[in-house]
């Protein structure tokens, strides 16, 4: 165009693969022209297509709905509903699209899966005998593909009536009518450039503007691929173009040095890590990331990328997923509260309206929501406290105070759903700071919902919860919110498909995994593969060929390439895409490893954001020193230190403590806490007893009102419904656990004298620079031929390698060795206690675990003693092991005193899978997907 003078820039069309392919000509143009010059008109192939036709495009929503009128007037199979119409419904437009696309006939293609579908039904008649009910069903299911080519013909009629179609009937249209559509085009030279692959309507298409307007193609190919690709894709082209040999064939992959990096990671976001140090490199190197390119194989990948990495220079295409927002959370649970509600009532056939207790409050904490009714000081924050702490399960309306309702769904069996969704909506909007971003996130959703219930509304669409919920959540799902970048600066982040025309220097490719590129088969069908396959539908090898052409045209011209796939097979196959083994083959092949080095590397550690030390460090400031000299230390406190000093500074410091949640099922904790509860009132009246075994009758006769009263008395459970659900069936678990315990009760007091039970332990310590406070409580202590135990209750499982004794300094490093810890803390605490309840003492001491749990299911051996030496069965816990435990105590607590050694997250990535404060944790947070 620069050199062409003959026809003038603003006279010249150009169609290419895609809308960035479009800027970077309009600025590579710029730069060879150097002067004031009218941009010639380009479009993508879709524009161009588009902009020919009458016709409208309609998307799959009002295509959806428009094929669902169409069923409903005509009786059509499979339609009783919205819903059983949409189970096969995007299939058939899918089909029909691509059928279009391929300009095969659709009459054949439908006749033929209806003899097909006749033959199978047949061949089945014949190995069973006929009942009516089943000739019936079987009738009505090739009645649906008998009806399926009537079906298109109508669909297309009656779209084309109302001036609008699908894609591919605009593209076949187009082919058909191009003559007179091309007519009134003004353009004086028509150039295709970029497109190594078209489909039959394009080519079509591109055909008549060849013919009759001397329209130029230009293709971009390599001698590396050429054999691959030139007669599946580019012969079929000049063969119906009629275009002369392709003589400039270029041969970057020969001449122009590459180095290529193949590195295997686990997990998505080690992988993008990976991406992002190698990003700071290049960056390093050379100053800036403009000729730099990251692709992103699997596009969901942008929504920890823009986490992960500051992408305020970075131009992004693909834009930010609204699924992923707040307000699409927020929809979705009041989505979620309706339809569970209404299901329930169902069930129950009740009238009063009742909320699940989990996503009520899921909801409630929704940020958008907080943003409005929740502070420190509104009555709003105020109400879900105080509902949240009566650890409900279900919560009915009346119970819900006004604040908060108002913001609820009015459930009923046959509601206006979409309009009482949108003035949800509105109401948010009205409420929400104008220059929040959650403003921005809900306009842009309430604009395509209030145009969907429109269309609904005259189309007589009931609008059921099924249907509305359906619609709006495909409608999010297609949302994005669209980044601002620079198309010319700086680095640029897109999908493979983009990359088409664009060259780079620098490549990156994350997530090259077999299925991801190239992708699994991605959409449903109603067609047969072989019948596809005879009319010429493209098949999914041909599919995977069309990406492979994209893939090895992004590397052609770069120069310094990375290629990075996940090595974890839990999200994905643990398996390099086939493009990796392609490329190695072929280099080989070639004899091209002179010129293109190839070197791969398998990371199992996790890289460092910018090469910075990314982990937390929390120095002891005086302030926090003072807090420290407060604590009360614990075996538990002890063990979380140990696990992870940084969740001991937040725990045990600063008193974090997670929101309060709805215990559903209970905790593991809570069951364990009423347990010891109802045991030492067990324990204690049996020893005050006259009459033991009428006492353990007794309180076995009224064992349920015990349990009531235990679990009553926990302020988590203080408002708890316990007559249904899953507290109901907490509490018939505890209620087998003890009464089956309470029957060896009388055995293990036969031969052992009780000193005390829930004997509450203390002892000063002294440490560096002053002493500190220990305290425990020893669930109980006996006595048995002057040897004396010390005894802990555990309701959960119990394995005898966790007491084995096998040296101090594992004893105080390795967390699988908490429980023994736990009893020897115990032990020393109760030697050192002065009080009145740990008067009894001896030289001879054990310490051991009474495995509730075993006891109930007959195991003899339920009581699990301490070992006290390695290798040994010996039990006996001597003089100098407690007094070496002491002194390692003491090494600990200084440690954890001494103002050098600051509070950091562990490194053990097993620790953090529980933790609570994961969300706040760069080493938790950084190491999941």
């Amino acid at each position: 165009m620069a050199q062409n003078e003959a026809v003038a820039t603003q006279d010249t069309l150009v169609a290419v693969p895609n809308k960035r392919a479009k800027r970077m000509i309009q600025l590579e143009l710029a730069k060879q022209l150097q002067k004031t010059f009218f941009s010639p008109a380009i479009f993508s192939i879709d524009e161009f297509v588009h902009e020919l036709s009458p016709y409208k495009n309609l998307s799959d929503i009002e295509l959806q709905i428009e094929l669902y009128n169409l069923c409903r007037k005509q009786n059509f199979p499979r339609c009783a509903d919205f819903i059983q119409f949409l189970s096969w419904a995007p299939a058939f437009l899918s089909d029909i699209n691509e059928i279009d696309m391929q300009l095969t006939d659709p009459q054949a293609i439908f006749t033929n899966i209806l003899q097909i579908k006749e033959i199978e039904e047949a061949f089945q008649d014949s190995k069973a005998e006929k009942t009516t009910p089943e000739t019936s069903r079987k009738s009505e299911y090739l009645r649906f593909y008998e009806a399926l080519y009537p079906l298109y013909q109508a669909f297309n009629q009656q779209l084309m009536e109302k001036g609008c179609g699908y894609n591919g009937a605009i593209y076949r249209d187009e082919a058909a009518h191009v003559a007179t559509y091309a007519s009134a085009l003004p353009y004086k030279r028509y150039i295709f450039a970029g497109f190594n692959t078209l489909s039959p309507a394009e080519i079509a298409i591109v055909k008549w503007l060849h013919q009759h307007c001397n329209a130029e193609l230009y293709f971009d190919l390599d001698r590396f691929y050429e054999r691959h690709f030139l007669d599946k894709f580019i012969k079929p082209i000049q063969n119906e173009l009629n275009l002369s040999e392709i003589e400039t064939i270029g041969n970057d992959y020969g001449t122009i040095s590459k180095q290529i990096r193949l590195t295997g990671v686990s997990k998505t976001t080690t992988q993008l890590l990976c991406a992002i140090e190698k990003l700071h490199a290049i960056e390093r190197k050379q100053g800036h990331l403009n000729d730099t390119v990251l692709v992103l194989a699997d596009e969901k990948m942008v929504l920890p990328f823009v986490h992960l990495y500051d992408h305020t220079n970075a131009n992004l295409t693909m834009g930010y997923p609204f699924a992923a927002t707040p307000a699409a959370t927020l929809f979705n649970g009041w989505f979620d509260l309706y339809i569970n509600a209404l299901q329930f009532m169902s069930e129950q056939r009740s009238d009063t309206t009742l909320f699940s207790a989990k996503e009520l409050f899921s909801f409630l904490r929704n940020p958008i929501l907080q943003e409005i009714i929740g502070n420190t000081t509104s009555d709003g924050f105020a109400a879900i406290e105080k509902l949240q702490h009566r650890r409900l399960l279900f919560v009915s309306l009346p119970e819900i105070e006004k604040v908060i309702a108002e913001w609820l769904p009015a459930v009923t069996e046959k509601p206006p759903v979409l309009p009482q969704f949108i003035n949800f909506a509105l109401k948010l909007l009205n409420s929400i700071d104008k220059a929040s971003p959650h403003s921005a996130t809900v306009q842009l959703l309430l604009k395509d919902v209030q145009k969907l219930a429109l269309q609904l509304s005259n189309s007589r669409i009931d609008s059921d919860i099924r249907t509305a919920c359906y619609l709006v959540k495909q409608l999010m799902s297609s949302l994005t919110i669209p980044f601002k970048g620079d198309f010319a600066h700086g680095l640029q982040v897109m999908g493979v498909l983009e990359t088409r025309m664009l060259d780079f220097k620098n490549v990156i490719v994350v997530g090259l995994n077999e299925g991801v590129l190239p992708k699994r088969k991605s959409h449903n069908t109603l067609l047969l593969y072989d019948v596809k396959q005879h009319f010429g539908s493209p098949s999914e090898q041909h599919k995977e060929s069309v990406f492979a052409c994209h893939f090895f045209h992004l590397l052609q011209r770069a120069e310094d390439i990375t290629l990075i796939y996940d090595t974890d097979s839990e999200g994905t196959l643990a398996e390099p895409s086939r493009f990796i083994s392609q490329l190695q083959y072929e280099v080989k092949v070639r004899g091209l490893q002179d010129r293109i080095e190839i070197t791969e590397e398998h990371l199992s550690i996790l890289p460092k954001l910018n090469n910075s030390n990314s982990r937390i460090q929390i120095i002891k400031n005086k302030r926090i020193m003072e807090k420290i000299r407060n604590i009360s230390f614990s075996a538990s406190a002890l063990n979380c230190y140990m696990l992870c000093p940084l969740k001991f500074y937040l725990q045990y410091v600063e008193k974090l403590v997670q929101a309060q949640a709805v215990v559903e099922p209970l905790q593991a904790n809570i069951i364990g806490s009423v347990f010891h509860r109802i045991l030492e009132k067990v324990l204690n009246g049996y020893l005050a007893a006259c009459n033991r075994s009428a006492y353990i009758q007794d309180f076995t006769n009224n064992l349920t009102l015990h349990i009531a009263q235990a679990m009553n008395s926990q302020p988590e459970l203080s408002e708890a419904d316990f007559s249904r659900g899953k507290y109901y069936m907490a509490g018939q678990i505890l209620d087998k656990m003890i009464r089956n315990y309470l029957k060896c009760i009388p055995a293990e007091l036969s031969r052992a004298r009780i000193i005390g039970v829930e004997i509450g332990l203390n002892h000063t310590l002294p440490v560096n620079g002053g002493s500190v406070h220990l305290k425990g409580i020893a669930d109980r202590v006996e006595e048995e031929n002057g040897t004396l135990a010390v005894l802990d209750y555990k309701t959960g499982r119990t394995d005898a390698g966790e007491l084995k004794y096998s040296s101090m300094e594992t004893l105080f490093s390795d967390i699988k060795q908490a429980k023994l810890f736990q009893l020897l803390f115990y032990l020393f605490l109760y030697q050192k206690d002065k009080s009145e309840a740990t008067a009894f003492k001896t030289a001879q001491v054990k310490a051991g675990i009474v495995c509730v749990r075993e006891a109930v299911s007959g195991n003899s051996r339920y009581i699990k003693m301490a070992s006290s030496f390695p290798n040994s069965d010996s039990t006996l816990i001597t003089k100098e092991l407690l007094s070496e435990f002491e002194t390692c105590l003491i090494r600990l607590i200084n440690h954890i005193l001494d103002t050098g050694i600051p509070f950091v997250q562990t490194d053990r990535e097993e620790h953090c899978q529980y933790c609570d404060f994961s969300m706040i944790c760069v080493s938790s947070s950084l190491s999941t997907s």
